[in-house]
């Protein structure tokens, strides 16, 4: 919206907001902005991955536990994550585009 300033006597003046409607954007996905978004979640799911590691840490240190036993323990939980990074590393452009029209996706515009 925008603002007209009105200069009233005695050297003031008065901010008045225009009347006017505002459009918020749906489904960002052709949007300029889309990629930084998708950047900004991949971010958030990374950061969100280093609190549950901290947390894990101060957890087993909390417990008392030998120091050998917990770095097994969180190798454990290290190796459990390398697996899951794998399984999702070998995937190609053709399985992701399988999974999500497995999933019900919507038509892809390949027009490109």
């Amino acid at each position: 919206m925008g603002s007209v300033w009105i200069y009233v006597k005695n050297c003031e003046f008065e901010i008045y907001e225009s009347i006017g409607t505002e459009y918020i954007a749906n489904g960002l996905d052709k949007e300029i902005g889309a990629p930084e978004q998708r950047h900004l979640e991949v971010w958030e799911v990374l950061e969100s991955l280093r609190t549950q590691y901290y947390s894990l840490k101060e957890d087993i240190e909390a417990q008392g536990v030998e120091s050998d036993v917990r770095d097994r323990v969180i190798r454990l939980w290290i190796q459990g994550l390398a697996g899951f990074m794998s399984t999702m590393g070998s995937k190609g452009v053709e399985d992701l585009m399988k999974e999500y029209k497995t999933l019900g996706g919507l038509k892809v515009d390949n027009s490109e």
